[in-house]
Protein backbone atom coordinates (compact mmCIF):
# COMPACT_ATOMS: atom_id res chain seq x y z
CA UNK A 1 0.00 0.00 0.00
CA UNK A 2 1.42 3.44 -0.85
CA UNK A 3 0.70 5.70 2.04
CA UNK A 4 2.72 8.46 0.06
CA UNK A 5 4.76 9.45 2.76
CA UNK A 6 7.54 7.29 1.15
CA UNK A 7 9.90 9.98 -1.09
CA UNK A 8 11.61 7.72 -3.12
CA UNK A 9 8.20 5.69 -3.75
CA UNK A 10 7.05 5.92 -7.76
CA UNK A 11 3.91 5.16 -7.66
CA UNK A 12 1.43 7.97 -7.30
CA UNK A 13 3.32 10.94 -7.53
CA UNK A 14 4.01 13.43 -9.91
CA UNK A 15 7.32 13.36 -12.47
CA UNK A 16 10.49 14.97 -10.28
CA UNK A 17 8.83 15.11 -7.41
CA UNK A 18 11.33 12.35 -5.90
CA UNK A 19 13.82 14.73 -7.05
CA UNK A 20 12.91 17.48 -4.83
CA UNK A 21 12.32 15.32 -2.11
CA UNK A 22 15.71 13.97 -1.91
CA UNK A 23 17.23 17.65 -2.68
CA UNK A 24 15.37 18.89 0.29
CA UNK A 25 16.44 15.44 2.45
CA UNK A 26 19.81 16.53 1.36
CA UNK A 27 20.32 19.83 2.52
CA UNK A 28 17.98 19.86 5.45
CA UNK A 29 20.22 20.67 8.47
CA UNK A 30 19.67 18.96 11.72
CA UNK A 31 17.83 20.65 14.68
CA UNK A 32 19.34 22.51 17.32
CA UNK A 33 19.77 21.55 20.77
CA UNK A 34 19.01 24.36 23.40
CA UNK A 35 22.78 24.34 23.99
CA UNK A 36 23.69 25.30 20.16
CA UNK A 37 21.04 27.92 19.81
CA UNK A 38 22.19 29.72 22.95
CA UNK A 39 25.97 28.94 21.65
CA UNK A 40 24.80 30.52 18.42
CA UNK A 41 23.02 33.42 19.87
CA UNK A 42 26.04 33.94 22.36
CA UNK A 43 23.31 34.31 24.93
CA UNK A 44 23.00 31.99 28.01
CA UNK A 45 20.86 28.81 28.35
CA UNK A 46 18.61 29.98 31.24
CA UNK A 47 17.79 33.21 28.32
CA UNK A 48 16.48 30.62 25.82
CA UNK A 49 14.39 28.96 28.87
CA UNK A 50 13.45 32.47 30.11
CA UNK A 51 11.85 32.78 26.53
CA UNK A 52 10.00 30.17 25.77
CA UNK A 53 8.30 30.38 29.45
CA UNK A 54 7.87 33.73 28.49
CA UNK A 55 6.51 32.70 24.67
CA UNK A 56 9.04 34.82 23.13
CA UNK A 57 12.39 34.24 21.63
CA UNK A 58 13.26 31.99 18.30
CA UNK A 59 10.06 29.38 17.49
CA UNK A 60 10.94 25.82 19.02
CA UNK A 61 9.50 22.36 19.46
CA UNK A 62 9.11 20.01 21.82
CA UNK A 63 9.72 15.86 20.85
CA UNK A 64 8.38 14.14 23.42
CA UNK A 65 11.04 15.78 26.55
CA UNK A 66 13.48 17.18 24.09
CA UNK A 67 13.24 21.13 23.28
CA UNK A 68 14.62 21.18 19.43
CA UNK A 69 14.82 24.60 17.26
CA UNK A 70 14.59 25.03 13.45
CA UNK A 71 17.93 26.79 12.24
CA UNK A 72 16.55 28.59 9.51
CA UNK A 73 14.14 29.25 11.98
CA UNK A 74 16.62 30.91 14.66
CA UNK A 75 18.61 32.88 11.49
CA UNK A 76 15.07 34.56 10.68
CA UNK A 77 13.97 35.13 13.85
CA UNK A 78 17.35 36.65 14.60
CA UNK A 79 16.73 39.00 11.21
CA UNK A 80 13.69 40.04 12.34
CA UNK A 81 15.15 41.40 15.77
Amino acid sequence: MNTGHNPTSKSGSRPGSEISAIRSLKYAEPLWDPNEVAAFLNIPKKTLQKWRSDNTGPPWRRYGKHVRYEPHLVREWLSNQ
